[in-house]
């Protein structure tokens, strides 16, 4: 099968000595999706707008209101870089909701579809 992007972050395949691949549209979109969430305002060259930068909101309150912030940061986001996914739930797993979770860690997981491809699927990121 052809492929279509390197995987990131960027490893080699043992099978060939090349870089590992993205053989299908529903990986390289999880992929991308990943990135736009993951990569701060300003990171990206040409594109300072881009991405919705969850590591700014690391040592914040773990409030409703940040919370509310960070889902509307990545609705706003995908909106405009990646139209054809789109955001069906963003579930956060804090100190709050699960008591034995350790503090200072932030925890979501978020539901999407990916339009074109009927395609649901879910992204979960930790930052610590």
């Amino acid at each position: 099968m052809p492929a279509i992007s390197p995987k990131l972050p960027l490893t080699l395949d043992g099978e060939y000595g090349a870089y590992k691949m993205n053989k299908t549209y529903f990986e390289v979109v999880k992929q991308n999706f990943k990135n736009l969430i993951l990569t701060v305002p300003g990171e990206r060259m040409m594109d300072p707008n881009f991405g919705v930068g969850l590591l700014t909101y690391l040592f914040e309150p773990d409030t409703r209101t940040i919370r509310g912030g960070i889902v509307d940061d990545i609705d706003r986001q995908t909106q405009i870089y990646m139209p054809f996914v789109e955001v069906i739930d963003v579930i956060f797993s804090g100190h709050d909701d699960n008591p034995n979770a350790e503090p200072g860690i932030l925890a979501m997981k978020i539901r999407y579809k990916i339009t074109p491809l009927s395609v649901a699927d879910f992204l979960e990121i930790t930052i610590k």
